[in-house]
């Protein structure tokens, strides 16, 4: 029989409980953090099951993103059902690309002794705070939309139904929150890439171009989709 103080010492519970202390580390103690990572080779695996952490929890907040999308055009429409499937697997892709592609730009940054991936995947522990609280605002303040109703092969039609759907969401205080949320979850994430660079290769010059560059590819992918709309 297991008594209860010795259930965290059972392996996967014990990983668990390493893995939480890590990430609460990261939040309130990042200099600590990551002054230790570059002393200890083992930390450096724990960033993954950070990431995948953080995989799971933007799938769920773009599902919650994506719900009154399928509101206004309604539960039998094809569009509603495949918007919330393609955002899910969109946030999920975009979440492990973004940790493998800033991992190595940070190695081609700072070097491969700073443990890239590492930082850059611990440093993404914020938002796991930042997306629980996005999803607890989706669901204390659901978004109420404007049913679609409008004949799919008039383009134009479909266009400004969209624009105003965007307008409806984006005015909310989900919309808002979750704005104001996600620039506080980049410049968090910045700041600790710059941290955990700084302490792991001891060289400020190379924390501050492995950030800048970083920061500038990242502004790039949220950008990028904007600025192409505009030029068309």
């Amino acid at each position: 029989m297991i008594l209860k103080r010795d259930y965290w010492e059972l392996p996967l519970l014990r990983k668990g409980r390493i893995m939480l202390d890590a990430i609460a580390r990261v939040i309130t103690s990042p200099l600590g953090f990551f002054t230790d990572l570059a002393e200890d080779e083992k930390k450096a695996g724990g960033a993954f099951w950070v990431v995948l952490l953080v995989v799971v929890l933007s799938a769920v907040s773009a599902y919650f993103a994506t719900l009154p999308q399928a509101d206004a055009f309604g539960p039998d429409s094809p569009i509603a059902g495949f918007a919330v499937i393609a955002a899910v697997i969109i946030a999920s892709l975009f979440s492990l690309l973004s940790w493998l592609i800033f991992g190595l730009l940070a190695r081609i940054a700072a070097g491969m002794n700073v443990k890239p991936w590492a930082v850059v995947g611990y440093a993404m522990s914020p938002q796991l705070l930042i997306s629980t609280l996005i999803i607890i605002i989706a669901v204390l303040f659901p978004v109420k939309v404007t049913p679609i109703i409008a004949d799919f092969s008039d383009v134009e039609a479909i266009r400004e139904a969209s624009a105003r759907l965007t307008q409806e969401i984006q005015s909310s205080i989900y919309g808002r929150s979750s704005m104001i949320l996600s620039y506080v979850s980049a410049a968090w994430w910045l700041f600790l890439i710059y941290l955990g660079l700084r302490e792991t290769s001891k060289d400020a010059a190379k924390a501050i171009r492995g950030t800048v560059l970083i920061g500038v590819v990242y502004a790039a992918f949220l950008l990028g989709p904007w600025l192409f709309g505009n030029l068309r």
